[in-house]
């Protein structure tokens, strides 16, 4: 059980970017031809839309990933405490199915989202 643990949360902790051009912002490091394309590339995808709508999308995700969360928790504590009631065992399962359900339908959406995003600005 705890290899099956550990592995679930090293699956979940989520990466982060490091910046691989500090010095590219100001001084002599600023005019190379590797900062000169990183400069170009983040002022001209920085349309104030765009990041409204990413960061929108991003809030969203989250609301949806703790309701499901929760929505599985209370699911899993009806079916525990069912005491064998064969009806609200199938209450609880098809709430789970639900909840799972969602899940998935968000996950489409905001793939379709970002897909439109991205290539909308092309």
């Amino acid at each position: 059980m705890f290899s099956t643990l550990s592995a679930t949360v090293v699956a979940t902790v989520p990466a982060y970017a490091v910046n691989v051009t500090p010095g590219c912002s100001s001084g002599a490091l600023g005019q190379t031809d590797v900062c000169q394309a990183v400069n170009t590339q983040s002022k001209s995808s920085q349309n104030p839309i765009v990041s409204l709508i990413g960061s929108i999308i991003n809030i969203l995700s989250y609301v949806v990933g703790a309701a499901a969360v929760i929505g599985l928790i209370v699911a899993g504590l009806r079916m525990m405490l069912s005491s064998g009631d064969s009806s609200a065992i199938a209450n609880a399962r098809s709430s789970i199915v639900y909840c799972i359900v969602g899940v998935v339908v968000a996950v489409v959406a905001q793939a379709i989202v970002i897909f439109v995003i991205n290539n909308l600005g092309k």
